[in-house]
């Protein structure tokens, strides 16, 4: 991939490629009519291993000896789980304050937890210094073409179950899956509208 824009065939190239790693989920139909994607039925429960299966496969030679990354929790387990699944070893940098569930979670699929800060600048900052120490490769939470490639084949199925949809509200976070999924949707049907979601607050 260049740096301009992701593709449809960046998103489609990336579904290929993940396809024996992760679960095609369903949409659940809630009460008023709107449909839910279930990404809660991951493995790590969210859809964040979409985008590091994508990466880590995509760089594989360079990801060989070891992956790294730095994460508030959920990309932080899809990272590890990723590893564990391709027998890569890998370090994980959390908050000082991160989730119990979310340590042992990483922890649980045999990533080195390394804890640093509150501030995800922090944490980045750490985990981009001990790769080029350690010899491992970066993995970023987001703000990557393969990361959004990934998360876009959220995008992909819910066009491809629901042709018929108009409008798709996507959590923003990070910015990688409403990215990936208005990519997506609005390449396969430029109709759709997609809004971006947020928690007041967040």
């Amino acid at each position: 991939m260049d740096a301009g824009t992701v593709t449809l065939e960046d998103i489609r190239a990336a579904r290929e490629r993940i396809a024996p790693y992760v679960r095609r989920t369903p949409l659940h139909p809630l009460p008023g009519g709107p449909l839910l994607k279930l990404e809660n039925l991951q493995v790590t429960g969210s859809f964040k291993p979409r985008g590091a299966f994508n990466y880590v496969l995509a760089h594989r030679e360079a990801c060989a000896a070891g992956i790294i990354t730095a994460s508030s929790g959920n990309h932080g387990q899809a990272v590890a789980y990723v590893a564990r699944t391709l027998g890569l070893r890998a370090v994980v940098v959390v908050p000082e304050n991160v989730a119990a569930t979310k340590a042992e979670a990483i922890t649980g699929y045999g990533a080195e937890l390394i804890r640093r800060g509150r501030y995800s600048e922090e944490r980045i900052a750490l985990a981009r210094e001990l790769s080029e120490g350690r010899g491992l490769h970066y993995v970023p939470p987001y703000d990557d073409r393969f990361i959004i490639a990934g998360q876009g084949t959220v995008g992909l199925e819910m066009a491809e179950q629901c042709p018929e949809m108009e409008v798709v509200v996507v959590p923003v976070s990070g910015g990688g899956l409403v990215s990936g999924v208005a990519a997506a949707v609005k390449l396969m049907n430029p109709q759709v509208k997609v809004f971006g979601a947020e928690p007041a607050g967040a």
